[in-house]
């Protein structure tokens, strides 16, 4: 528990060998998941879609193996965040402001800290919690109803498996 709640080390920089080819993955990953969409005439769905595609970024240094595990492990923490976040978004209504909004921040910070947990104990490095987070936070305040919760959280899953 000390080692995974210890700041050591959150602030120092690190090599970023490969990071250039890497960041290209990632941006080809989102592109080719929303491109379609959006071709489709359904671009308010392709933010679902580029969430899930996040998972691509996770493990990019572990072991074949090791990454297969992580990577599915990360596939339903992304759909699980994309999936709550949607739902939260549709009930609590975080853009009409007041109670909803409040409860949209609580469950953000509650996510942050999972996340950042959940990360430091499995040791995956780089970005994990940050786009957990992000995943979250994004379709927590989006215009979401009852009926788009569903359609969100496939396109996240389909495209982080």
């Amino acid at each position: 528990m000390t080692r995974v709640l210890s700041p050591r080390g959150a602030l120092a920089l690190h090599r970023v060998d490969g990071a250039f080819l890497f960041a290209l993955r990632a941006a080809v990953a989102m592109a080719v998941v929303a491109l379609p969409l959006v071709l489709s005439g359904r671009a308010d769905l392709a933010v679902y879609a580029m969430l899930g595609s996040f998972t691509t970024t996770f493990g990019r240094n572990l072991p074949y193996p090791r990454r297969g595990v992580a990577l599915a492990l990360v596939g339903v923490a992304m759909t699980a965040c994309v999936g709550c976040g949607t739902a939260l978004a549709a009930s609590a209504d975080p853009r009409a402001g007041g109670g909803g909004a409040v409860v949209v921040v609580a469950a953000t910070a509650v996510v942050a800290g999972a996340a950042k947990f959940g990360c430091d104990a499995t040791r995956l490095g780089g970005l994990g919690a940050v786009l957990l987070l992000f995943s979250f936070a994004v379709a927590a305040n989006s215009s979401a109803t009852a009926a788009t919760v569903l359609p969100a959280s496939s396109l996240a899953r389909d495209v982080a498996w």
